[in-house]
């Protein structure tokens, strides 16, 4: 107990002064909207392959906490888009008879995510700061479409009872702000999400009903904003 109470008695030492001696506002908001690229990664091992990217659209607000002048966390609301495309085998009826086909599934998959990150940035030359991130990305399903192809046939689907309600993924990214004057500046970066928790959440009976679906979902996204 003495070791825990010296520790958190060291961490209040170090953290207070770097929230004290922050040079600027404690915390700023800002909105961003990031088109960009998904994918599924499957395991091939359960009759799973991908077939290519999608294209997707996210918006949402974001908010810097300072810790000190270039240390800062991060976090907000995003509406995130995971998008793409696997191609298995799968029971489709066909004039009242179930026949096993090779389909390709059009993935759009929206999220609630609330992103945590930690934001480095340099100091400002002229009117630009550079900063990268890296953080965790929980996220919660609110809508579940997909599309089917198989033969001659194309099908629009509600798969939400397929993919699973919760989902987190590694964030990293990189970018600007451009200020246009002392404390509003625009934002541009690149970010990246690497899922590492299941995103498919059913098994395929038409391959071997033993063995459950896996796959994580991938994105890299233009992110382009403004922050106050």
């Amino acid at each position: 107990m003495r070791r825990n109470l010296f520790f958190a008695v060291l961490m209040a030492v170090m953290v207070i002064p770097m929230l004290s001696n922050a040079q600027q506002k404690p915390f700023k908001l800002g909105l961003q909207v990031s088109p960009g690229l998904g994918w599924i990664n499957p395991d091939e091992t359960t009759g799973y392959e991908s077939e290519g990217a999608g294209f997707g659209l996210t918006w949402g607000f974001m908010s810097d906490f300072a810790l000190t002048d270039n240390y800062f966390v991060s976090t907000g609301f995003n509406y995130l888009s995971n998008n793409g495309k696997l191609q298995y085998i799968q029971g489709h009826v066909v004039d009242g008879v179930v026949v096993n086909e090779m389909t390709t599934r059009k993935y759009n998959l929206k999220y609630i995510e609330v992103p945590i990150t930690l934001k480095m940035k340099t100091n400002q030359f002229g009117a630009m700061k550079y900063f990268g991130q890296i953080g965790f990305g929980p996220a919660f399903r609110v809508s579940a479409k997909a599309e089917d192809s198989y033969g001659a046939f194309v099908e629009d689907l509600d798969i939400s009872d397929d993919i699973n309600l919760f989902q987190a993924g590694l964030i990293f990214g990189g970018g600007t702000e451009y200020y246009i004057d002392k404390s509003t500046a625009i934002t541009g970066s690149l970010v990246f999400r690497n899922g590492f928790t299941d995103l498919l959440g059913a098994v395929n009976e038409a391959y071997d009903p033993a063995i459950k679906e896996k796959a994580t979902p991938f994105t890299v996204q233009l992110c382009i904003g403004v922050i106050f």
